[in-house]
């Protein structure tokens, strides 16, 4: 696995573990402040339903004020009188103020005229069974309160199944006088035309449920939201009835506009981090490989090429003031290192070539002369003692020159040169041949080894051996 593939490997894991970390973090956090801001306006908007359907009781319960505390009223309880009836219980009067429904209460709490109407098709119809059961119970004959024109009882009522809202007043006179002698109950049903206009008031769909166990998770909480998917949202308010007890709940449909948006903008966000850490990775692999792995790579194939051709006088580019510029430094002084030791060795070899050659010539002179000695005392040609003194000094001369030889190795490899006298050295050399005249003249020194010893020996050698002389 190459350094391309792990650090290629080593980011795409960073990265892929950064985008999941802050998908998780930043996606739960927008999602949730969006879906905060959503219920919270949509918990505003239940309220707007629900002062709405409250704003239409209290309307209802001015209109029966006005009715309640009025002096023709405060006769008409008595005297039940037909002008009243045939001047102001008529059908343009419930289909003006949008009543269905009008009852009048003696003091004593049994009801005297009562009249329902239907609005849709502008009849008079009977009136509802399920009404009657309450008319005891909404009258307020309280003669002690401080205010009797505060008399009332309005809201939310069940009949027969169908939600209506109602409103019960003390008849009292104009100005709001007593002794109360009776009340006066008014009371619109909440039909699906109702809930329609009421909606288009709002701007938002709303409509009144039967309060059930599925719905007692408001009982607790009055209002609530829920969202039922992606696209919907729904707001719930209880409304109590005039008894005070759980009867209807007001619903509110809305579009889950500002959650879509927030989905929206997670996707965006999460697009934007993708691409930028795409581009990120990508901008990171190409430096790192144009600045770090591409220049050891040429580092690597010049020194593999160094290393097979064998040409020490090539060099690693150098490119830049960074570390790895400094690596190419040290690597070419290296191979200056080994390139001026590669030399060296090569000089000490041809030395050693030519030390050798001396060392098996003179050997060989030495042996020669030992061999000859020897068989001239097989002959017997020549005395013993003198052939035998040949063969030893023969013998001696090998001695010293090994011992030459080590001590010329020592120079070859030390490479160090002395001053030696030339004239010196010929004089030491011919001592090996007392049986040559020698004339020498001159005197010079030169910088030389132990290996000029041999030199001279193996001039003097070569011309007694191959020219046979005797005066040199």
């Amino acid at each position: 696995m190459t350094l391309r593939r792990d650090i290629a490997i080593i980011t795409c894991a960073l990265f892929i573990t950064l985008f999941f970390a802050i998908y998780i973090l930043s996606t739960n956090q927008i999602l949730n402040s969006f879906t905060k801001l959503e219920e919270d306006i949509a918990l505003k908007n239940v309220n707007r339903s629900l002062n709405i359907l409250n704003n239409e009781i209290l309307k209802l319960d001015a209109i029966c004020y006005d009715w309640a505390a009025w002096d023709d009223t405060y006769e008409f309880v008595t005297d039940l009188n037909e002008e009243y009836i045939e001047s102001n219980l008529v059908n343009s009067t419930f289909t003006g103020l949008k009543l269905n429904f009008m009852i009048f209460v003696n003091i004593s709490g049994s009801m005297i005229y009562a009249k329902a109407f239907d609005l849709e098709n502008n009849t008079v119809v009977p009136l509802p069974e399920g009404l009657r059961t309450h008319i005891k119970y909404l009258p307020s004959f309280n003669e002690n309160a401080s205010d009797l024109g505060n008399l009332s009882k309005h809201g939310l009522i069940d009949i027969n199944g169908k939600p209506a809202i109602i409103s019960s007043r003390p008849i009292l006179t104009s100005n709001d006088e007593g002794p109360i002698r009776g009340a006066l109950i008014i009371g619109r049903f909440l039909n699906q035309a109702k809930i329609a206009r009421l909606s288009e008031t709002v701007g938002l769909k709303i409509s009144l449920l039967k309060y059930n166990d599925s719905l007692n998770f408001l009982e607790n909480t009055i209002i609530g939201v829920k969202p039922l998917s992606e696209g919907k949202i729904v707001g719930y308010a209880l409304l109590k009835d005039v008894y005070g007890k759980p009867a209807y709940v007001l619903k509110t449909d809305m579009s889950r506009n500002i959650y879509l948006y927030g989905v929206k903008t997670v996707r965006y966000f999460i697009f934007t981090i993708v691409l930028v850490g795409v581009l990120f990775s990508v901008a990171i692999i190409l430096f790192i490989d144009r600045s770090v792995l591409s220049r050891i790579s040429l580092l690597s194939e010049t020194v593999s090429k160094i290393r097979k051709s064998r040409n020490l006088k090539e060099r690693v580019p150098v490119k830049g003031n960074d570390e790895i510029a400094k690596l190419s430094t040290e690597i070419n002084e290296m191979l200056d290192k080994i390139e001026s030791y590669y030399q060296r060795i090569l000089k000490l070899n041809e030395q050693l070539r030519v030390l050798n050659r001396i060392l098996r010539h003179d050997m060989l002179n030495n042996l020669t002369v030992v061999k000859s000695a020897l068989e001239m005392m097989k002959t017997e040609e020549e005395s013993a003692e003198v052939l035998i003194d040949y063969a030893l000094k023969s013998v001696d001369r090998s001695v010293e020159l090994v011992k030459d030889v080590r001590e010329l190795e020592s120079a070859i490899i030390t490479e160090t040169l002395k001053p030696i006298n030339i004239r010196e050295v010929i004089n030491d050399v011919i001592k090996n041949y007392p049986e040559i005249s020698f004339n020498v003249a001159g005197d010079c020194t030169c910088l030389a080894d132990k290996a000029l010893y041999s030199v001279i020996d193996n001039i003097i050698s070569n011309a007694v051996i191959h020219l046979s002389l005797i005066h040199i």
